[in-house]
């Protein structure tokens, strides 16, 4: 009786399944820390340093991986303290290119051809639209490296 029940049961995590987490193609920042965080929080005494380590381990972002490297957080209170404001940098780049995460979808989309929802005479006409060719320029302008130090060493102006 007690075998069929503990092959149901997650086996609890241990250090080294940290070692195995990187961030993916395409994934973001945030996304990686949310998924390795879920991971972090199934292992009982885990030392921070280990988290760091691990997390710097997985990242892909090189700008990120460099910055951490210099400043070497202590805590992971510290480190998401330096990953926050480039993860706030992704996000608000990809947003205002228009891209979209390949892993994810538009509310009401489906992967089946027959659950699709059909487009209202609105969004079609927003479709057919040809893009301004400022926009088109703007979203082929790629970010150099100090284009983007700049950017998050700028002051908020939303939140001085």
């Amino acid at each position: 009786m007690i075998n069929n029940f503990s092959g149901t049961c997650d086996r609890p995590s241990s250090e080294w399944d940290l070692e195995w987490i990187s961030q993916r193609e395409g994934e973001s920042i945030r996304e990686y820390i949310q998924r390795f965080c879920q991971k972090q929080n199934t292992i009982t005494d885990i030392d921070e340093r280990a988290v760091i380590m691990y997390i710097k381990k997985g990242l892909r972002d090189r700008e990120l991986f460099c910055v951490l490297v210099r400043k070497d957080p202590r805590t992971c209170e510290e480190l998401f303290e330096i990953a926050n404001p480039y993860a706030n940098a992704e996000d608000a780049l990809t947003e205002t290119r228009g891209e979209r995460r390949s892993g994810h979808r538009e509310k009401g989309e489906s992967s089946k051809p027959g659950d699709r929802r059909k487009k209202s005479d609105r969004e079609v006409a927003n479709i057919e639209r040809p893009p301004s060719p400022k926009l088109a320029e703007y979203r082929t302008h790629r970010v150099k490296p100090t284009e983007y130090a700049d950017f998050l060493e700028r002051k908020c102006v939303i939140h001085p």
